[in-house]
């Protein structure tokens, strides 16, 4: 976030020539992942905006505890940056701007 909203912002913020507000907006899961950014960095944000967030799972939902333990402890340190829903890479068909491809495929 901090690579591209960041000095987007500061580039808006010049052009505008004063100091501008930053929403965040998440849903479900992404609702869940902003809430905990909220928590961790509390004046990351002005203000957010959530629309049905996930911010609870109950535990009839959850795999046994071993599943859990083997994610948590196993397969996370020998598979760091393996997606967790593999999916096609749909980067190019999202953004026509190439600077952004490139920085969205970096990370």
């Amino acid at each position: 976030m901090d690579n591209w909203v960041q000095p987007q912002r500061q580039k808006w913020m010049e052009a505008a020539g004063r100091e501008l507000k930053m929403f965040g907006q998440g849903e479900s899961m992404g609702g869940g992942v902003l809430t905990t950014i909220c928590l961790k960095h509390p004046k990351k944000f002005n203000g957010i905006v959530l629309g049905c967030p996930m911010l609870y799972i109950s535990p009839k939902l959850l795999p046994p505890m071993w599943v859990q333990l083997i994610f948590k402890h196993v397969l996370v340190r020998l598979l760091p940056e393996w997606p967790i829903a593999p999916t096609k890479n749909i980067v190019s068909l999202a953004f026509t701007d190439k600077a952004m491809c490139e920085i969205l495929r970096s990370n």
